[in-house]
């Protein structure tokens, strides 16, 4: 049996697996950071902070965004997404810094409360939840499936019952060990490249966030 690792090697999964951090490109951080200060006056000059963040580059190859940086990037972000259309709404973003976390156990309990702190018991609110970011000699954490509910697609008699979309994630999943029923609507678990040997996590269900 093929491991984990050449199967999403040799799959369209690889698409979303591990790529190589790189290190930070000096100009952008200092455009992001020139960007932050016009739009927030309040947060005073950004002479000290960019003297900063050139310092942190030089001797790590990167730097951490601030709480306050981290939270108007991801607003901004939201604005500027042409193609959505509750981008009108990007004021209203939380953003949930798990910036700390990394391990899938704790990667996987975070995006269970992303899922009920977001639904709030059938009153919707955005949210995002940001885990540990990539680093030039470490990856951050990832979740390869596309959406943190979605149905698995389980391949049976030619055939394909549930999700077809899900179909290669399903079979990733049970080649690290997932003994699924098999059934049209069961949530597919999640899968991360990251930690092969613990690679896949039970999503909750619907109904329990």
């Amino acid at each position: 049996m093929r491991s984990p690792r050449t199967w999403y090697r040799d799959r369209k999964v690889r698409a979303a697996a591990l790529t190589s951090p790189q290190a930070v490109d000096i100009a952008e951080a200092e455009k992001f950071i020139w960007q932050f200060y016009a739009e927030n006056p309040q947060a005073g000059g950004a002479a000290a902070r960019l003297a900063q963040v050139r310092g942190d580059v030089s001797r790590t190859g990167t730097y951490t965004h601030t709480p306050e940086e981290l939270t108007w990037a991801a607003r901004a972000a939201w604005r500027h997404a042409g193609r959505c259309s509750g981008r009108d709404k990007w004021r209203t973003l939380r953003v949930r810094d798990f910036r700390h976390v990394s391990e899938p156990e704790e990667v996987a309990a975070q995006t269970v409360e992303h899922l009920r702190v977001a639904t709030g018991g059938g009153h919707v609110r955005s949210y995002m939840t940001v885990f540990a970011p990539d680093l030039p000699n470490q990856p951050g954490p990832r979740i390869l499936n596309s959406q943190a509910v979605r149905y698995a697609g389980h391949r049976a008699g030619g055939g394909i019952t549930g999700d077809p979309v899900n179909a290669v994630l399903t079979d990733l999943a049970v080649l690290l060990g997932w003994e699924g029923s098999g059934g049209r609507f069961e949530s597919c678990r999640w899968s991360s490249p990251t930690r092969p040997a613990s690679c896949t996590w039970p999503p909750c269900q619907p109904t329990r966030c």
